[in-house]
């Protein structure tokens, strides 16, 4: 599926499954933004109970036809305003997805219904890539992710500072021809996105480089941060 292509190189799967299966325990897991599954299945054959959220029915219908899709519980709903019956050990953002939403009013709602939907001892994880302006010449990037014989994947990237806004135009070229798909992302920096959390009622207990609990540090690229209720 394409969404799996462009963000392939963005996966640390096996990382991400060992301390969510770690965090969530006996426990129920949400996955928001669930996809095609890249962490709920594997999370559900190791034994976690995970329900994934996404509003994306073909996402949805691609997770259920893959093996071991039909043990993950699934809903389709809006990540900014979703409201379920069960209440989570854990629920998480991974890879970006906060940022899919389209400003800061929408993201605050998302993390406030993930506290709605959190135990009371209940954890929020959000991976998310550290912001670098420093990346963009004039606001704007190309990058060659992938170039060989058979396939290619290049983005072009438009930056809008005032609006904390990424344009990025993916061109994916192989065998059945050239096809462009279009991202557009509002990030937001982790010392925003603490204060997000706390207007949603969360405070922030840990945060790390990377799903090993490697240090955060001038180095982070892309930060693990969790979250308990306030």
């Amino acid at each position: 599926m394409v969404y799996d292509q462009i963000y392939a190189a963005a996966f640390r799967t096996a990382d991400a499954v060992e301390f969510l299966a770690a965090a969530a325990g006996p426990g129920l897991l949400l996955d928001l933004g669930v996809g095609t599954g890249r962490l709920a299945i594997p999370l559900a054959g190791a034994g976690v109970a995970v329900h994934g959220l996404d509003a994306s029915r073909a996402m949805l219908t691609e997770l259920r036809s893959r093996p071991g899709g039909d043990n993950v519980t699934l809903f389709e709903a809006d990540m900014a305003a979703f409201a379920l019956a069960d209440r989570y050990e854990v629920i998480v953002s991974a890879v970006s997805t906060l940022f899919m939403l389209p400003d800061q009013e929408h993201q605050i709602r998302c993390l406030r219904c993930a506290r709605e939907h959190l135990r009371p001892d209940g954890l929020l994880v959000v991976e998310a890539f550290v912001p670098d302006p420093t990346r963009f010449d004039h606001n704007q990037r190309s990058q060659v992710r992938r170039l060989d014989d058979d396939e290619a994947h290049i983005v072009f990237s438009r930056h809008e500072p005032l609006l904390q806004r990424i344009h990025n135009e993916h061109i994916l070229v192989d065998q059945n021809g050239m096809h462009r798909h279009c991202v557009v992302l509002r990030y937001a920096s982790p010392a925003e996105l603490d204060a997000m959390a706390r207007v949603a009622g969360l405070t922030l207990q840990d945060r790390f480089g990377g799903w090993k609990h490697e240090p955060y540090d001038e180095a982070t690229t892309d930060h693990v941060s969790c979250y308990r209720a306030i």
